[in-house]
């Protein structure tokens, strides 16, 4: 019999499922516009968008199941746009693709803290929100990055490039992802995330221990 887990990832069918490469390798195609929504609204949000344009699209999806992070449909997103959830001074948190659920948690347990966190979704990874990325780095002492992808050439390394070439970033940039290693380990999604260290307890770690 099939486990709920199992319908909810790839987890347990091993390396081959897992593409944990994959924002990375698109990111190097010209012209390729790159989605990695974090929940089902944000799925439907960017495939409406996605049709729109003639430019060929990457949508990064998950199994499936997801956890909702809006309690409503997403009406009227724009191609390259994030989406704010929380707003914050001290701290910002930039996620993409389901592992937004964790990061969520992170920055809800980090304001419960005292520490004041912004959260935002990034459906889009290519092209990326320039704007809300320079606008915290200015404003945040410390600004990390989420993704179930290596941390090499994928989103975290995307809002770095913006960073590195801002002028008045005063953010030290942490990035939450796969160390340059395969996922060789199989299990539930919550086994994989927890033994790769992409819990909302790392990334709650990240923040405070900087």
């Amino acid at each position: 019999m099939i486990s709920e887990e199992e319908f909810k990832s790839y987890g347990t069918l091993g390396i081959t499922h897992h593409a944990t490469e994959g924002l990375s390798v698109m990111r190097a195609i010209p012209e390729l516009r790159i989605f990695s929504p974090a929940d089902p609204h944000e799925a439907v949000a960017v495939t409406l968008v996605a049709h729109k344009i003639d430019t060929p699209c990457y949508i990064r999806l998950s199994k499936g199941r997801d956890v909702f992070i809006h309690k409503q449909k997403i009406d009227g997103y724009k191609i390259g746009k994030a989406i704010k959830i929380l707003d914050g001074t001290d701290c910002a948190i930039f996620s993409t693709g389901a592992i937004s659920t964790e990061a969520l948690k992170a920055a809800e347990q980090l304001n419960d803290a005292e520490i004041s966190t912004a959260f935002f979704t990034f459906p889009t990874i290519k092209p990326i929100d320039v704007e809300v990325i320079e606008n915290y780095a200015r404003q945040c002492k410390v600004i990390v990055t989420v993704e179930e992808n290596n941390i090499i050439g994928g989103f975290g390394s995307a809002v770095a490039e913006v960073i590195s070439e801002m002028k008045g970033s005063k953010a030290q940039l942490k990035k939450i992802g796969l160390r340059d290693e395969f996922t060789d380990v199989v299990g539930s999604q919550d086994y994989l995330r927890a033994y790769y260290k992409l819990t909302a307890e790392n990334i709650f770690k990240a923040v405070t221990e900087s």
